[in-house]
């Protein structure tokens, strides 16, 4: 007839079972933590090349921003230049009125003050 085992037996049996379990919690503690490890660097990666990305876009728009700011500038420039260009031809053009202006008083107040030497020495 077979024994009944001892309770130290038992306890021995029941303590190697327990220590085999804590091996495995323990590898698949060890294999999480790897997991996680790759999954984190996995998001970092995707994280850097969308952050890389957006400022690739971010540079790109700028640029654009930038060109645009130039191309208004300068159109603003020529503007101001032709503006300044018309002014110049209005002022030449009102100069030499107001000089043939000038001109006509003078020749019209040269003849009154005529007439009027011409009327004093008719009536002296």
């Amino acid at each position: 007839m077979a024994r009944e085992p001892s309770n130290q037996e038992r306890f021995e049996v029941l303590l190697e079972q327990v220590r085999k379990e804590l091996e495995l919690v323990a590898e698949g503690y060890v294999t999480l933590g790897q997991k996680l490890d790759r999954v984190a660097e996995e998001l970092r990666g995707e994280l850097n090349s969308k952050i890389d990305q957006m400022a690739g876009e971010f540079r790109g728009g700028y640029k654009q921003l930038d060109q645009k700011i130039d191309r208004v500038a300068e159109k603003v420039s020529i503007g101001y230049q032709e503006l300044d260009q018309k002014m110049d031809r209005v002022a030449e053009r009102l100069s030499k009125k107001m000089d043939v202006g000038f001109a006509e008083v003078r020749e019209a107040v040269r003849v009154v003050a005529q007439q009027l030497k011409d009327h004093e020495h008719a009536h002296t």
